[in-house]
């Protein structure tokens, strides 16, 4: 069952990802039972009601279908077996309230943009029927489903906003860029590919051998000798693909590195480039084609990554201004988080790099 979660959390673009509280809350608001700080209202709600996102209701299950999918980015954040009310996130508040009010602020998010898909032509109720019994036959049907909410206790109609929400972001991806220009995309504003030699700082005497030992390296690139052939002999990042390197955006390595490889053209070789590993010497190249086993799954990146571009922080502040946010006070002692223990946390499926000795 947990491949199942996995697929959710897969499609799902999180929007608060614990940035949105702490932030904007007046004085003239009243203090909460949580003692989050944020640009809502707060208000006595029925004990189901999480919050009301306007005048939709945001159930009790919604939220804790949220916390189960945003709780291991906060892990990450923290990297602290500590329980939930003794760590404080970078907002200041505890990674208990932080995590409670961001999962209200992504269920209001989630609402308010399959709402502003529709008004505007992206989506279609009957579309998003469609996309929710498409998920249920991608996981085995709907006996498995029934088991897998069974298993988590969730609610059909709070699991089927998650699935419906992603099928409206698809619908806007898609809409906003054609495959050619994706395609363009993909290798001017997105993606580079790089191969490097890395010499590590760990086992040798100091910084100055690893950068005496790279530039040794260097000059022999630059004098023609073969690069694949050097990567061969003196590379020390395991992570590497000797045939097909690295293809990657921005994030997705450490800045120096990325900044590095940007700066060079096609077919040339960086000087060494200092990260807190050691010094890396990097050839750009050409990034893979639609020969490439990856290329339709960077085409589809693009593409989403287009899309969030599209949705910055102004265009997310457009969409849910319609829908201004109360949250129940009661909430924040309501939800039980014992469950979320270092141990499942970690044992999520989640990937948050590529095996790379210098990924962040």
């Amino acid at each position: 069952m947990k491949k199942i979660l996995a697929v959710i959390m897969a499609t799902v673009m999180i929007f608060t990802l614990f940035s949105g509280c702490g932030k904007g809350k007046s004085e003239s608001d009243a203090p909460t039972e949580s003692g989050a700080q944020s640009d809502v209202k707060y208000a006595n709600l029925d004990e189901d009601i999480a919050a009301l996102a306007g005048d939709h209701e945001l159930s009790v299950d919604d939220v804790m279908v949220c916390i189960d999918l945003l709780v291991p980015y906060l892990q990450q954040e923290t990297g602290s077996a500590e329980g939930w009310d003794q760590i404080l996130t970078s907002n200041g508040i505890t990674a208990r309230d932080d995590l409670i009010t961001s999962a209200i602020e992504e269920c209001r998010y989630q609402y308010a943009f399959i709402n502003y898909a529709k008004e505007n032509g992206y989506y279609s109720d009957e579309q998003g029927e469609q996309f929710f019994m498409e998920y249920i036959a991608s996981i085995g049907g709907e006996t498995v489903f029934e088991e897998f909410l069974t298993e988590y206790g969730f609610n059909r109609d709070s699991v089927k906003q998650f699935v419906v929400y992603n099928g409206a972001f698809n619908a806007l991806t898609e809409s906003l860029c054609s495959d050619e220009e994706a395609e363009k995309l993909y290798n001017d504003k997105y993606y580079v590919t790089a191969k490097h030699i890395l010499v590590l700082f760990e086992g040798r005497e100091s910084e100055a051998a690893a950068l005496e030992e790279a530039n040794a390296i260097y000059n022999r690139a630059i004098s023609g000798e073969s690069f694949e052939a050097l990567i061969a002999q003196y590379n020390e990042d395991p992570g590497q693909n000797a045939e097909t390197g690295y293809t990657f955006v921005d994030g997705e390595m450490v800045p120096e590195f990325y900044n590095g490889t940007i700066a060079l053209n096609i077919g040339d070789i960086s000087e060494p480039v200092k990260t807190t590993y050691g010094y890396h010497i990097i050839e750009r190249y050409a990034n893979p084609g639609s020969e490439s086993a990856s290329y339709a799954d960077y085409i589809a990146n693009v593409k989403g990554m287009n899309a969030q571009d599209f949705l910055n922080e102004t265009k997310q502040n457009e969409i849910i201004s319609a829908y201004p946010l109360t949250i129940n006070d009661g909430i924040f002692s309501k939800i039980d988080l014992s469950k979320y223990t270092v141990e499942t946390v970690l044992d999520e499926n989640v990937n948050y790099g590529d095996g790379s000795v210098f990924n962040e």
